[in-house]
């Protein structure tokens, strides 16, 4: 044959994939001279990524909501992060709901069940979920400390 090298061919479900890599470019302005660093842009690759079924755009999409000020539509896009399996948008709200943030009311509960999800998904690109607990599922006493500083009626719930 002349060409003995075989290329991979297009595969539907590279689309996903290669939508949120470009926002992720876009988003950092990591490499200028390929692409420019521009929210606008990135925000609707990780949209498009999101809705061709690539579960890790939610997270991006609440992290750019949370720019914009709307925590709103922050806390919706997380939700179907988590909905999706998403451990980012898991463990943010977790981290929500344990300090209080994006409008939410503190809800330690909520917030445990949240991370020990986030820990259960934990995965090459967010190892660093699992950390905050310990083996047995307990929250590690320095976020439980942190927690309690911000809101001191509940340092009664730290678990030793």
């Amino acid at each position: 044959t002349p060409c003995e090298h075989s290329f991979p061919t297009r595969r539907s479900s590279d689309l996903p994939l290669a939508l949120y890599l470009r926002g992720e470019l876009s988003s950092s302005g990591s490499f200028p001279s390929y692409r420019s660093k521009d929210p606008k842009t990135a925000f609707r690759d990780f949209e498009a990524a999101s809705n061709a079924g690539y579960e890790k755009a939610w997270f991006r999409i609440g992290r750019a909501y949370e720019d914009f000020g709307d925590v709103r539509r922050a806390v919706g896009a997380y939700e179907r992060g988590i909905e999706k399996g998403d451990c980012g948008s898991t463990y943010r709200l977790a981290m929500a709901y344990l300090l209080g943030q994006i409008g939410l009311a503190s809800d330690p509960g909520k917030a445990v069940a949240l991370l020990k999800r986030a820990a259960d998904t934990a995965d090459l690109d967010t190892p660093q979920r699992e950390s905050h607990l310990r083996h047995d599922g307990s929250l590690e006493a320095d976020i439980l400390d942190a927690y309690s500083t911000v809101h001191p009626r509940h340092a009664s719930q730290r678990r030793v």
